[in-house]
């Protein structure tokens, strides 16, 4: 009961965090599409182009961009974390905004795939509890 307890407070904050509005504006700053499972070239692309100057950046994208392809949920948001949780000391302003709007494309589909009864979701979001726990390091 206290796991389904966790897992369904986890989707409440996934949702919420997924469901503020987005103007185009906001969206065109970023450059960063609205479902990253659909567009992996396009994050991929806006991921290279952002970190250009990060030597360091060059294995997380790639790991990020296949498991977009593969439609890995779990994979690409523990990725991303990882790149948001290692922040070089030169980290920009768009390079961290860039990071924050694909995690919150992730942490939607992942809602919508927990609201729909999507084990690979529910296991994504698991993950990502436990990441935010301090429980995946």
């Amino acid at each position: 009961m206290k796991r389904l307890l966790c897992i369904f407070s986890t989707v409440a904050a996934l949702v919420m965090a997924g469901c503020k509005g987005e103007s185009d504006e906001e969206k065109a700053a970023v450059g960063m599409p609205n479902d990253p499972l659909k567009h992996a070239d396009e994050v991929s692309a806006k991921l290279k182009s952002t970190f250009a100057n990060d030597q360091t950046a060059s294995t997380p994208i790639d790991e990020v961009t296949q498991a977009l392809k593969k439609n890995d949920l779990e994979g690409a948001a523990m990725g991303v974390a990882v790149m948001q949780r290692v922040a070089p000391p030169n980290r920009t302003f768009e390079q961290s905004q860039v990071l924050n709007k694909l995690m919150l494309e992730l942490q939607a589909n992942i809602a919508n795939g927990v609201a729909n009864g999507d084990p690979a979701a529910l296991k994504a979001a698991e993950a990502l509890r436990a990441n935010a726990s301090g429980a995946g390091q």
